[in-house]
């Protein structure tokens, strides 16, 4: 695939498009830099990448701190929800990592993790394509017959 990637963005930087069709979504995401989706027939999106993730994935920030339950009241105090997880990683939707980090210094609060978690094209697609076209799930057929 790396041969793939090196000659679609060397004919992308001299000018030209190319159209691929696959389902190595994680690979699709590495090169394209506009996205087509089309499913039973009718065209779903045609947008930038970066556009059509950001459309249709939510922002995850996780972190482990060295007093979580001090941070996760300060950043409800500042509108977030904030939901515990195991192992002392707690999670944060809607945020970027920058602005948990900066609510943990602004409360002198250590931080051991922080990290961003975003869904990937192949969430985003099925998330739009749910229930269109011949790729949508079946019910397994019954054993033995």
């Amino acid at each position: 695939m790396t041969w793939l990637r090196g000659l679609l963005r060397a004919h992308a930087a001299a000018g030209g498009t190319a159209l691929v069709s696959s389902h190595l979504m994680h690979e699709t995401a590495r090169y394209a830099d506009h996205l087509l989706v089309i499913a039973g027939g009718a065209l779903l999106a045609d947008q930038p990448l970066a556009t059509f993730l950001a459309d249709r994935t939510a922002r995850l920030v996780r972190f482990r701190s060295t007093d979580g339950d001090r941070l996760a009241a300060a950043l409800r105090g500042r509108g977030h929800q904030v939901l515990p997880g195991e192992e002392g990683v707690w999670s944060v939707p809607g945020v970027l990592p920058d602005e948990v980090g900066a609510i943990a210094a602004a409360e002198g609060v250590g931080v051991l993790e922080l990290r961003a978690e975003e869904a990937g094209l192949e969430d985003a697609y099925l998330a739009l394509t749910e229930g269109r076209g011949a790729h949508r799930g079946r019910p397994a057929a019954p054993a033995g017959g």
